[in-house]
């Protein structure tokens, strides 16, 4: 019987214990990231060196490697080439929809709201003026954060 195949994305830190989870669970795992000094690919049975931003070029290692999952940890990074790859192979996960959703902080304030979801009251803006201007009708303090950045990059209060 062949071992089943998971395409971790990220070889990170933040990867590392699911890398040595699936190893655990029997899994034979293919970390794929950009090249670099990553714990990640020490410990994988094997590397695939790939942007995970890409969503295609990930469905194509994918395939390449007949992968039978995908996962990821601690990373905002490779979610939509997750989805798509899910979406695409077959798999059981998250769907190229969600994925698209939960990768990008707008999108999904917006789908909250429009589907009666509680969150805290937001206004898109584009630059400083903008803010300016809508910071008037807003109750403070305010936080501000870039609806593409991880790890509570780019928030100020």
């Amino acid at each position: 019987m062949k071992q089943k195949r998971i395409m971790i994305l990220g070889a990170g830190r933040g990867q590392v214990e699911l890398i040595k989870a699936s190893k655990r669970l029997g899994y034979e795992t293919i970390v794929a990231s950009i090249k670099g000094d990553y714990p990640g690919f020490a410990l994988a049975d094997k590397a695939c060196y790939v942007d995970i931003s890409s969503p295609q070029a990930v469905f194509e290692s994918a395939k390449q490697y007949e992968i039978d999952g995908i996962a990821t940890s601690c990373l905002d990074t490779g979610i939509t080439a997750l989805g798509y790859t899910c979406e695409k192979l077959n798999l059981i996960g998250l769907s190229a929809d969600s994925a698209q959703l939960s990768g990008d902080k707008l999108l999904m304030k917006t789908a909250f709201m429009e589907n009666g979801v509680n969150t805290a009251k937001y206004v898109k803006v584009n630059s400083e003026s903008e803010l300016e201007a809508v910071a008037n009708n807003l109750e403070f303090p305010l936080i501000v954060k870039a609806v593409d950045l991880q790890g509570s990059r780019g928030i100020n209060i």
